[in-house]
């Protein structure tokens, strides 16, 4: 899922721990892409 509000993006990540944390590697070093933040459940 992702969201779009006031100029700010918020994604739902979902799968496998391996396959998400190797997503989140990949967006955080994504140059696009400032103030990444990380909330689990």
């Amino acid at each position: 899922m992702l969201l779009y509000r006031e100029g700010q993006f918020i994604q739902v990540l979902e799968g496998g721990a391996t396959q998400v944390n190797e997503l989140l590697a990949r967006i955080k070093a994504d140059p696009r892409h400032e103030l990444v933040n990380v909330n689990q459940l």
